[in-house]
């Protein structure tokens, strides 16, 4: 009943003997010499964790008579003699379900008392992958909105362009670009901001997962097409925010282009409504004035208005006394501009 014998897992085998054979041979655990009288077979494709999660494998495990390993084995006199025990299901038995009726049992034997854990890998399985969706999803939206930030960014700048690069938006229209040229000029600008964007980022990447890597010793992986992807989603992100600013510079007027300030005002009109004036029925007094700036249509004011409407506003003088106007007189207007 206390046989020092032991049968071990393929991977054990290949650790300790290398090809030789290991049946026959003493192998030591702990302080307790044992005779390998065995060795299981090897199975192909073993993992020890599925998603984070561990799962059993014979692999690198070693058997012996558990009478052996409570008389010759240390152990701490306080603990249980029995730390686990694996309970094997058939492929087809619901988990869960017998998770719940192993509890069940425990308990009787335990008078109720919850001194143990159950532990089913299928449902810290289901655990796991609840936790990695969240995560991902919390990564998803940290990212959506690192890329609306940036693209508000790229089509400030774009707008900026446009605003200092009116008067040349004119020029080249006066000279015989068309509409689509302008846009394509501003799609480029826009692509090769978001492009060297990218690459920078990318650059960062690599140069983080590196320090990762080394200072922290975590493993670090980065695929070419992890690459590949937000280098294509930062320039899609890019022209997508460029389209608005390369389109509005290309519904721009020549004319109204031409005479614009560049770098402070962008004119969108033709010029500012000429000050008019219309006669106004007053037979008491004859006022005139002009009011509205001036200077901005003086030649459709000077056509379409009397002379004295070019002077400032003002009151003018009383020439008569104040009386009825007789007739004709009555039916004169005085002239007054807005």
């Amino acid at each position: 009943h206390h046989a020092q014998v032991c049968v071990i897992g393929a991977g054990v085998r290949r650790d300790l003997f290398g090809a030789d054979i290991a049946v026959g041979r003493d192998l030591k655990i702990n302080d307790l010499w044992c005779e390998v009288i065995g060795v299981l077979a090897a199975e192909p494709g073993a993992v020890t964790a599925v998603q984070g999660v561990a799962v059993s494998s014979t692999e690198r495990e070693i058997y012996m008579p558990f009478t052996t390993a409570l008389r010759k084995l240390d152990r701490d006199p306080m603990k249980a003699a029995l730390g686990e025990i694996v309970v094997r299901l058939e492929p087809n038995a619901p988990s869960g379900e017998t998770g719940a009726v192993i509890g069940t049992l425990l308990d009787r034997l335990h008078s109720g008392t919850r001194d143990y854990d159950i532990i089913v890998p299928e449902a810290l399985l289901r655990h796991s992958q609840q936790t990695q969706q969240l995560f991902n999803l919390v990564m998803g939206l940290i990212a959506g909105i690192s890329l609306l930030v940036g693209g508000i960014g790229i089509m400030n700048i774009m707008l900026a362009s446009v605003l200092e690069q009116t008067r040349e938006i004119g020029v080249r229209r006066a000279v015989g670009a068309r509409r689509a040229d302008i846009r394509f000029q501003f799609l480029v600008t826009a692509f090769s901001l978001s492009l060297l964007g990218g690459i920078a980022g990318i650059g960062l990447g690599l140069a983080i997962a590196r320090g990762v890597a080394t200072y922290a010793s975590w493993p670090t992986v980065v695929t070419s097409f992890s690459i590949a992807l937000s280098l294509g989603v930062s320039v899609v992100v890019g022209v997508v925010s460029g389209m608005y600013p390369a389109v509005r510079a290309a519904r721009l007027d020549t004319i109204p282009a031409l005479h614009a300030e560049s770098g402070h005002t962008q004119v969108h009109n033709l010029g500012r409504i000429a000050p008019s004036c219309e006669l106004v029925s007053d037979p008491i007094s004859r006022r005139a004035g002009c009011a509205g700036g001036r200077a901005a249509g003086r030649s459709r004011a000077q056509a379409t208005s009397p002379p004295w409407c070019d002077r400032p506003p003002h009151r003018a003088r009383r020439t008569a006394p104040r009386r009825a106007l007789p007739g004709a007189a009555r039916r004169r207007s005085s002239m007054r501009c807005r």
